[in-house]
């Protein structure tokens, strides 16, 4: 590359001459006012310092070609290029929607090349005090802002490989800390009190899956009659049914971990033997003598959306008179009265479809002290027999 200073008009100008992929010269003016955000056209001086970074930039491989794009259309292009083809449904649907409703009506009209890391920050610190796109009190939680933050960088270091800009900026900085809360539960007794409430109820066999199970909420809707092994007690993982904004879809498990096998008892399994039948019964008075492809349906037999069951669910705990928690957190109950129950954390790791058992051991250490108490009474009965036998 060669490049000199040019006087045009009354300020000064870069000209940069380079050869293009087919050996052709291509020569680019870049101004030092824009660039340099003057108030006054450039002097000799400043553009012979713009050349400098320039020739500097190209050297070090971190010269980037002027462009108009917004950091709107970035995140549009981002989503569209790496959106459609690695994120799930649900989180492509979620990251649409910050983006739609909240990053681009603040910051989407800015070049990516001009956008700064005190952008976002500022950016987060105004939807932590009150940018609720419907308009209520208060501000976006930590977690949400945690989730624009991901996109925010993920759509700049995709600018990065696609040469646009020459750093992501989003990297300088840390979004709010989200704070861990403990997970909720549910007692054995509550669990008991619940499932005896609904007895009876066509959604019975749905909760007792997902109590004994942890299975997730999209798994259960999305488990099939032939994902059942009747002959060994075994469910097996392989789709989920999730809501997205045109309506609910099927997806395949994601992870090979997530794609597992869940052995259930024989009690939960006649459970479900009953739901089969009651649901033939249903099925053929519908003129579709199959039972339906899924296990759990509305009573018209089609997919039950996601937003009904959480109706049900939240209404059947009033009425049971136990702790109104989220759907999810019966997946918490689950593992935690395996753990409690002495149950080895790799056992119930591979049940909840955890990609490691660190992760179920980071989730559920709420659960350890308890049983570090009962590893230590286990050890003092091994090491001082004599004592115990004297306490007795």
């Amino acid at each position: 590359m060669r490049g000199i200073v040019v006087k045009k008009g009354k300020g000064w100008y870069v000209v940069l001459e380079m050869k293009t992929e087919d050996g052709e010269r291509d020569r680019k003016w870049r101004s030092p006012r824009k660039e340099l955000g003057l108030k006054k056209p450039a002097t000799k001086k400043q553009a012979q310092e713009l050349l400098i970074k320039l020739s500097h930039d190209l050297q070090q491989g971190t010269y980037i070609a002027p462009n108009d794009m917004t950091f709107g259309e970035l995140l549009d292009r981002w989503l569209d290029i790496h959106g459609k083809q690695n994120l799930a449904k649900t989180t492509y649907a979620i990251y649409a929607s910050h983006i739609s409703k909240h990053i681009k009506p603040e910051l989407g009209a800015i070049q990516v090349t001009k956008l700064k890391a005190f952008h976002l920050q500022q950016f987060y610190s105004k939807k932590l005090e009150g940018g609720r796109a419907d308009k209520k009190d208060g501000g976006l939680s930590p977690a949400t802002i945690n989730d624009m933050h991901k996109v925010s960088s993920a759509a700049l270091e995709a600018a990065v490989t696609w040469e646009i800009v020459a750093k992501n900026v989003a990297q300088s900085i840390s979004p709010p800390k989200v704070l861990e809360r403990r997970q909720q539960t549910w007692t054995v007794d509550h669990a008991q009190t619940f499932l005896s409430s609904i007895s009876g109820h066509r959604l019975h066999p749905l909760y007792v899956l997902a109590i004994a199970t942890g299975m997730r909420r999209g798994e259960i809707l999305g488990l099939r009659w032939q994902d059942i092994d009747w002959e060994t007690g075994a469910i097996h993982i392989v789709q989920s049914l999730v809501a997205t904004p045109d309506g609910p879809i099927v997806t395949n498990t994601k992870t090979s971990s997530g794609r597992r096998a869940i052995v259930i008892s024989e009690g939960v399994l006649e459970i479900l033997k009953d739901h089969r039948d009651k649901c033939c019964e249903e099925s053929a008075m519908r003129s579709r003598g199959d039972g339906g492809v899924l296990v759990f349906t509305s009573e018209r037999g089609t997919p039950l959306l996601p937003r009904n069951l959480l109706r049900h669910f939240y209404s059947a705990c009033e009425r049971a008179g136990v702790p109104k928690i989220p759907f999810h957190a019966l997946r918490h109950t689950h593992a935690t009265i395996m753990l409690k129950h002495g149950v080895h954390p790799k056992v119930v790791s591979e049940r909840l479809g955890h990609s490691r058992v660190g992760v179920t051991l980071d989730i559920y250490s709420h659960v350890l002290p308890g049983l570090q108490a009962e590893a230590a009474n286990l050890a003092d009965q091994a090491v001082l027999p004599d004592k115990n036998k004297t306490s007795r």
